[in-house]
């Protein structure tokens, strides 16, 4: 009866140590599953996306265990720069993208391998508080629009001499213009996206109204804007047409 339970006790001593070498196995592959899965491969942290006014600013966030270096680039740093450090600062209104080239290692002494990641930068016009708007009135073939004029220099020059009647003409279905006999003060930046109703200054004698919403390179100056443009293409029609600026 003592062999018999020395037997039970010797068998019960090899399938406990079965188990610790079966356990201490599992927690092995676990963990070299988790080494495996713990890549070095760098991540945008990031939005991919990110919207700014004038002036504001936002940062490029890049993360990876073995990154060697980055460097960053901005499309149109008339729009958006960057830092060394990948600080974005908005500088003007438009849409622009934001490059980070990034040099990194699979492993602490491994070759380099690269790796890019794209931001888009989307930057609005910051309305200072200076720039309290005047409100005047568009009026063409007997149809009034409410409009309001920046104030900044080229808009308070312009609101200056009004009221005025133009004959405005036709230009790519989109857009009529005039150049007036006398200059106004330009202030030119790539406005990326016009606006159905904008008012805007091309060189620095030729008005622009548009009526119609389209996305270009071209550079202006912005003199105002109309409130609701609803109707706006239906009343300045397909050819030259005569446009009173009114003061309200």
């Amino acid at each position: 009866m003592g062999q018999k339970r020395k037997f039970f006790s010797v068998w019960r001593w090899i399938a406990l140590t079965m188990l610790i070498v079966v356990f201490a196995g599992s927690v092995s592959v676990k963990r070299v599953a988790h080494a495996k899965t713990g890549t070095a491969i760098p991540k945008l942290k990031s939005k991919k996306e990110v919207s700014l006014k004038e002036g504001g600013s936002s940062k490029v966030k890049v993360s990876g265990k073995y990154i060697v270096k980055v460097t960053y680039s901005s499309s149109d740093k008339r729009i958006a720069v960057v830092s060394k450090k990948g600080k974005i600062t908005a500088k003007g209104s438009g849409t622009c993208k934001v490059k980070a080239k990034v040099s990194y290692r699979k492993k602490a002494d491994g070759k380099i391998y690269k790796k890019s990641f794209t931001v888009t930068v989307k930057v609005k016009h910051k309305q200072k508080q200076e720039e309290k708007q005047q409100s005047f009135t568009i009026r063409i073939n007997g149809q009034d629009f409410t409009a309001k004029v920046y104030n900044t220099q080229t808009g308070r020059e312009f609101y200056e001499k009004l009221p005025k009647t133009i004959t405005m003409s036709e230009l790519n279905g989109n857009e009529k213009y005039y150049y007036a006999d006398t200059t106004f003060t330009a202030d030119e930046k790539k406005i990326d996206t016009i606006k159905m109703g904008d008012l805007m200054l091309y060189g620095d004698n030729c008005i622009v109204l548009f009526y119609d919403t389209f996305r270009t390179n071209y550079e202006y100056t912005r003199i105002g804007y109309i409130q609701n443009p609803e109707g706006l293409a239906k009343a300045v029609g397909s050819g030259k047409v005569k446009v009173s600026f009114l003061k309200n």
